[in-house]
């Protein structure tokens, strides 16, 4: 009997679930191939090859990832630095004029998010197997928040490293962003497939907040500059920050609301979650759009302001990239019902 209650215990002991989190040497197993537990980066249910092979591929992906933001974020001043002029002062083919000491720290805040935000990835990964982690909105809004930004961050520094396309760092840069794309776009694939809670109503506005939140830095800066190289006014520099602000206030919003909204009941033997759709509450569902749509007329504003002619290309393209995404996530959260978005998660 004794030897029994063991191998009873042992048994739950392997299939135990401790405050929801799934047991670490099960992560070990499935990385040695002993077994298979579903997860975010694989949530495939049945165990083969290929499956472990998609499983290596995708955390592969975000290793490299990883390692080539670090290396491009971190080098990103002492590569770019004004060292290539000639013995006469002209610029070589491989000349870079330098960046701001503001870029720099753009860019290192993007080397660190990324690392926080994969490092998160790798904990759910290991500690809780796909039907938990769907479950679990505020971890996946906190990776893709730092994700995003990362991925958006090394945008930023790439587009100063085109400026010489010649210069082995374009190619660092280039490589860097490719990897981080892939990465991103392949983590919100095998989230979707979960069906993971509040997915694109993370994922969206954290690309859009992201864009305007670098812009406004670079703004309040000066390393972005008004038309005729004047410094923007202190109104244009609040009404950067505004935009970013919203954005990330909804997203905020959006976690707080549906949290509050929905309630447990009970089912037979088991419990389980439920909650409404956040349109049976319209006027909490006032309180998510309304920033929304404030961020998007003021990054309309922006425009007005973040010209063509504004002596750092880059300042328009991330205005203009920022106002459309703003505009595409108020397309799809004013949709009745809007599925697609997570208002009825």
């Amino acid at each position: 009997m004794q030897d029994s209650s063991r191998t009873v215990y042992k048994k739950q002991y392997d299939r135990a679930q401790i405050g929801g989190r799934q047991d670490a040497h099960n992560f070990s197993k499935t990385l040695t191939m002993q077994d298979w537990v579903p997860t975010v980066v694989n949530p495939a249910d049945q165990q083969s090859a290929l499956e472990y092979y998609k499983f290596y591929l995708h955390l592969g992906v975000w290793v490299i990832s990883l390692i080539l933001s670090m290396a491009m974020n971190f080098r990103s001043k002492k590569a770019m630095e004004d060292n290539s002029l000639s013995a006469g002062g002209s610029c070589t083919v491989e000349c870079y004029t330098g960046i701001s000491d503001t870029s720099f720290i753009i860019a290192i805040l993007g080397a660190v998010s990324t690392t926080i935000g994969v490092s998160m990835l790798l904990f759910g990964v290991a500690w809780f197997p796909a039907e938990t982690y769907k479950k679990m909105p505020l971890l996946n809004t906190t990776i893709t928040l730092f994700t995003v930004y990362g991925m958006v961050s090394s945008y930023y520094t790439f587009m100063h490293a085109a400026a010489q396309p010649s210069h082995g760092y374009f190619m660092l840069a280039l490589f860097t962003v490719i990897f981080q794309t892939y990465a991103q776009i392949l983590l919100y694939c095998t989230s979707a497939s979960l069906n993971v809670l509040m997915l694109p109503r993370a994922f969206l506005p954290s690309i859009g907040a992201s864009i305007q939140f670098i812009s406004a830095i670079a703004i309040s800066s000066g390393d972005f500059k008004a038309q005729g190289g004047l410094d923007f006014t202190k109104a244009q520099k609040t009404i950067a920050w505004l935009v970013p602000g919203f954005t990330f206030g909804s997203l905020v919003l959006m976690l707080f609301i549906r949290r509050s909204t929905r309630h447990v009941g009970h089912t037979g033997m088991e419990g389980e979650m439920e909650h409404k759709d956040i349109g049976n509450f319209p006027f909490l569902r006032s309180l998510v759009l309304s920033p929304f749509v404030a961020a998007g007329m003021l990054g309309v504003y922006k425009l007005s302001f973040m010209t063509v002619e504004n002596s750092d290309p880059s300042a328009y393209m991330f205005a203009l990239a920022g106002a459309l995404f703003n505009f595409v996530i108020i397309s799809v959260v004013f949709v009745p019902g809007a599925n697609a978005f997570g208002m009825l998660d």
